[in-house]
């Protein structure tokens, strides 16, 4: 099995502006871009006998050669993502984040293979 990932930061921007405004309202913003790649390849080869004549041999070939069976798989896949995300601070209480996520998979059907994944998450403390 053969399995790459890398993670690009293309630009971890953590931008943080305070500034005032109205007496001791503070605002904090900050930013985040991230690419992902990953490639994988996964090759298999199975084989199976039953019937050992005792517990001490483990060679395939000394099982029962009717219950013979084997088989063999690959599968290979790739990814790769982008995705993004603001935070907001007003007075360190009231929070916002949005992030956005676009990602292209051959795991996605054919003629879908990019998709498009928002999010948007608020709390106070």
């Amino acid at each position: 099995m053969k399995t790459r990932r890398i993670t690009i930061i293309a630009a971890i921007a953590a931008l943080v502006f305070v500034g005032t405004s109205c007496g001791n309202k503070t605002q904090k913003t900050s930013q985040e871009e991230v690419t992902t790649v990953e490639q994988s390849a996964n090759r298999g080869l199975e084989g199976y006998r039953n019937t050992f004549p005792n517990n001490y041999l483990y060679e395939l070939g000394s099982g029962d050669k009717s219950t013979a069976t084997n088989n063999s798989s690959l599968e290979e896949y790739a990814l790769l993502s982008f995705f993004g995300r603001i935070n907001y601070s007003f007075k360190d209480r009231y929070l916002l984040e949005a992030n956005l996520r676009y990602d292209g998979s051959s795991r996605f059907a054919d003629g879908h293979r990019w998709g498009l994944f928002p999010s948007v998450s608020a709390g106070w403390i």
